[in-house]
């Protein structure tokens, strides 16, 4: 038989019988929007993952180690040059530089600030992403030198202004100038609030009164840009090895005042003065790793525990998507069963309609052999019959789909999946259901593959009818 006789007997004995048609092709249309819809909503998740980890920039791509807390025998107890030098060897790490905290009073003109202040490899600044706006960065230069972030201008204060600093005044509208890249600054150790010490140090005999300060040049101030987290753009950076020689000038000068550790990492002088106790010997405070691309995170948190990294002791940004990216799939999951279970009744209803088709249309299978129709055009009859079940459904499914769609996304402040927390920056608003065309394709193809399978049976089952005994039939 030809193909045109084959497709005008599917059309009409499906329309012969319409409302057996219908239901089966509304199981298919079920079927067909569960399963599309369901990866459409996780085809969106992943795209506003993707566009979040794009927003978070260098931060998407940063782990953060801290110094443990307290010891372990089972993990790694200090950072030192060895854990640095460990961690850029491993493959998934672009670059690992150590962090050392420390604090000093900065003078510049008029204004004051107590500072923190964080010693930083040179070279990891731009691969962080620490680019500045104003200025440049450190220079290969023997001179003491500070990058400040973008917050810092802000927190220096005129001792003659009793109403706050420059962050508080400027709410008042109050205009205030402070310049950190032109005039030297000057800085020291001890911080007593809104008195400088004086530029020749302190005087004979008067122990702490003031600290010899330091000069020291302002070279830049970081973009607030991409990768610029609070705590980076609250904090002033100097090269690693100039904070390392600051720190030991200091723990020479409290070895000097005779003060001793006091209260869990605070030190008391002769004369009651205070201050934060720096030990160089513990190693680093921190080890920033970057690593190589957001699918490389997961797999150097991995090789970074295996090396004895205590995991306690890892943040990574990163952590926020991924984690919640983990149970999101985990719902996507229970969500695609249920399409999958509404695709398999589908083809349970296709399957129950072809046979129920054989058993009425016996004598007219048996006419068809005894005029000369073979056994393959009769199976070829019932496949094309459930293929085009399966292809009405996943052409309406598809439609429906799209309504459904493009209802969700019209939907103003509903989100299926959060995926931002409310303390982290707001993202942009993205997608809720997205059907991109392979997947319009890829359901098309689905619900005709479906129709195809569910008629495999019955339709083998026509061809073992004997002609004869089907022409007996009643």
């Amino acid at each position: 038989m030809r193909v045109t006789d084959l497709l005008t007997m599917a059309i009409r004995n499906l329309f012969k019988r319409k409302l057996r048609t219908f239901l089966t092709v509304l199981a298919v249309i079920f079927g067909a929007t569960c399963i599309i819809v369901m990866i459409s909503l996780g085809v969106a998740v992943n795209m506003n993952f993707e566009q979040q980890m794009a927003d978070m920039g260098h931060r998407a791509l940063r782990i953060n180690i801290h110094r443990p807390w307290q010891q372990s025998p089972d993990h790694i107890n200090t950072l030192d040059d060895d854990v640095v030098r460990r961690i850029n060897e491993i493959s998934y790490v672009h670059i690992a530089t150590p962090l050392l905290n420390s604090s000093l009073n900065v003078v510049s003109g008029r204004y004051v600030a107590n500072l923190q202040i964080v010693g930083i490899k040179p070279e990891a600044m731009e691969p962080l992403g620490m680019i500045p706006m104003e200025g440049h960065s450190f220079t290969d230069s023997d001179e003491l030198q500070m990058v400040f972030g973008s917050q810092v201008p802000s927190r220096f204060m005129n001792p003659r202004n009793q109403q706050g600093n420059n962050w508080m005044m400027g709410m008042m509208g109050i205009e205030t100038t402070v310049d950190l890249l032109s005039l030297p600054l000057r800085a020291s150790y001890r911080h007593e609030f809104g008195q400088p010490p004086p530029p020749g140090g302190a005087p004979p005999g008067q122990g702490s009164a003031a600290i010899r300060p330091y000069i020291i040049n302002g070279v830049g101030i970081l973009d607030p840009g991409d990768g610029m987290d609070w705590q980076m753009m609250s904090s002033t950076f100097m090269p690693l090895e100039q904070v390392q020689r600051i720190e030991e000038d200091r723990q020479r000068w409290q070895d000097q005042q005779g003060g001793g550790p006091q209260m869990g990492g605070m030190w008391m002088d002769s004369q009651g003065n205070f201050g934060f106790i720096m030990d160089t010997n513990e190693g680093f405070d921190q080890i920033i790793v970057l690593v190589n691309s957001a699918s490389d995170v997961r797999p150097a948190v991995a090789a970074l525990e295996e090396m004895g990294i205590n995991p306690d002791m890892m943040w990574y940004d990163a952590m926020i998507v991924t984690g919640q990216m983990e149970t999101t799939e985990n719902l996507q999951t229970m969500l695609l069963a249920i399409g999958v279970v509404s695709l398999v009744i589908s083809a349970i209803g296709i399957m129950n309609t072809m046979v129920m088709s054989i058993y009425e249309r016996t004598k007219e299978i048996g006419v068809m052999k005894v005029i000369g129709a073979t056994v393959k055009d009769v199976r070829r009859l019932f496949l094309l019959e459930a293929s085009m079940i399966g292809a009405m459904g996943g052409v309406l499914g598809l439609a429906v789909s799209a309504l459904i769609s493009f209802g969700l996304n019209s939907l103003e402040g509903f989100e299926l999946f959060a995926t931002t927390p409310a303390w982290m920056p707001a993202q942009t608003a993205g997608y809720i259901s997205f059907i991109p065309l392979w997947l319009y394709v890829l359901g098309f193809v689905f619900s005709i593959a479906v129709g195809l399978i569910s008629g495999f049976l019955p339709a083998r089952r026509a061809t073992r009818i004997s002609a004869l005994a089907a022409i007996r039939t009643d």
